[in-house]
């Protein structure tokens, strides 16, 4: 009997991982660079939005001297629908851009979290890092250490794909 516990110890044990887990939306929430790529992406947007209120006033400026004369020529009419269909199209373009912008960016700091994950996790010699949210019980909570490292000056200057590549 003692054997047979023995036995069943030892490849329960043997099948144990040692897993990391991390909180990423809490360490994004909480990113320093988060902040900064938000202010970048929010100046972008004022831009594109200054862009397109000159745009608009041209257009409109257009559509005044237009109608002002007494006569709409043809060529009026297609200068004022080329103008109007500048703007739609700087509208659509400056979304199109800004979204691809901000997909990006969260794309990037995804992948500097995983990155700093997965060198934490090698660090502390443990088998598997996932994400917080799909365990119910047990791993080592690294959420903290990689916020630190991330928000860390020193750290957050080093490129992670890098430091990636030397620790596999």
């Amino acid at each position: 009997m003692n054997v047979l516990f023995l036995l069943l110890f030892m490849t329960t044990s043997a099948f144990a991982l040692n897993i990391g887990v991390i909180d990423s939306e809490y360490i994004f929430s909480q990113y320093n660079k988060r902040f900064e790529m938000e202010e970048k992406l929010e100046n972008k947007r004022l831009e594109l939005n200054s862009e397109i209120e000159g745009l608009r006033q041209s257009l409109l400026e257009q559509e005044k001297i237009i109608k002002s004369n007494s006569k709409i020529t043809e060529d009026d009419k297609k200068k004022l629908l080329d103008l109007k269909k500048q703007f739609q199209e700087k509208i659509e373009t400056s979304e199109r851009v800004f979204q691809e912008d901000q997909q990006n960016f969260i794309y990037d700091i995804k992948f500097e979290i995983d990155s700093v994950a997965i060198l934490i996790g090698k660090q502390k010699n443990l088998e598997m890092v996932i994400e917080k949210s799909a365990t119910i019980y047990g791993g080592v909570d690294l959420t903290e250490d990689v916020l630190n490292f991330l928000n860390n000056k020193e750290s957050y200057k080093l490129d992670t794909t890098n430091l990636l590549k030397k620790q596999l």
